[in-house]
């Protein structure tokens, strides 16, 4: 395996990450930074290899945050709580998300609250999904989540 030193030059040390940044930081206000992990199902760590009988992959669930009215992007309260609520899940939290800064909407989608962005769970059913979607900031504020499991499509063939 190649190693490369910060000058970009194959070198003996092995490469290693920049840990002059900050664990966590605000992007746009809401969501605290956090490298995103590729979604899909997930396989849990420490478990039976999945030729053992048992399929241990759980599935993954889009989470769409509809925020409340008035609601101010940005304050320190606001970080706290996200930042806190994104710790509480742990190992579910599969990719962060991202806020949305503009909206709009195509076709008939009913009354509903202006996007305020997405993040991607890992849960063993909609259920859980459901319990883990209940800590969102915004439900607390008069805002909201929508809860979607996301499906498999089979690989190689017609999605349809």
């Amino acid at each position: 395996m190649d190693t490369v030193d910060t000058g970009g030059q194959l070198s003996g040390r092995p490469a290693r990450m920049d840990t002059a940044r900050p664990r966590h930081w605000a992007v746009s206000g809401i969501f605290p930074a956090r490298p995103s992990i590729r979604p899909g199902p997930v396989r849990l760590w420490g478990k039976p290899a999945p030729s053992q009988e048992e399929d241990l992959t759980m599935a993954t669930f889009v989470l769409t945050y509809r925020a409340p009215e008035d609601y101010t992007t940005g304050t320190p309260e606001g970080i706290a709580a996200w930042s806190s609520w994104f710790e509480s899940m742990g190992a579910h939290l599969a990719d962060m998300g991202q806020p949305v800064a503009e909206a709009t909407t195509v076709g008939d989608c009913g009354e509903i609250r202006p996007l305020g962005g997405y993040s991607l769970i890992t849960a063993d059913d909609l259920g859980e999904a459901v319990a883990l979607a209940k800590g969102c900031p915004f439900v607390a504020q008069g805002g909201g989540v929508e809860v979607g499991q996301l499906a498999e499509l089979p690989r190689g063939g017609d999605p349809a």
